[in-house]
């Protein structure tokens, strides 16, 4: 691999999914992270972009990110959860660890960088 950009979306083009399957990941991630997935819904992936960036403007908090942040947008047909375990640009943290065992995800589908 020659970047982070290219790991990711070697990761992201690797799951396996059917139309109506699902991706979760915050409004907040790195465009590249966030136009990974985008790039699947022409296949009939649905990207569910789990609002932060609202909260945050109108508080002037950064809002950490956990496994209740995730909850309206994680269903059955959820593939995936991406996410990174630090927002490049806000310093927004994520509670990988309760993310990853509240929704007990495969190894294969478990995620971030």
């Amino acid at each position: 691999m020659r970047d982070t950009t290219e790991g990711l979306n070697s990761f992201i083009r690797g799951i396996e999914f059917t139309p109506g399957d699902n991706v979760a990941i915050l409004d907040s991630e790195h465009p590249n992270h966030a136009h990974g997935w985008m790039a699947l819904r022409e296949a009939g992936l649905e990207v569910r972009q789990v609002p932060t960036i609202p909260e945050s403007e109108k508080t002037g908090n950064v809002v950490e990110a956990d496994a209740e942040t995730f909850a309206p947008y994680v269903d059955g047909r959820t593939r995936a959860i991406g996410l990174s375990s630090v927002i490049f640009h806000s310093g927004q943290k994520k509670d990988i660890k309760d993310i990853c065992d509240v929704y007990r995800l495969g190894p294969e589908e478990r995620f971030h960088y």
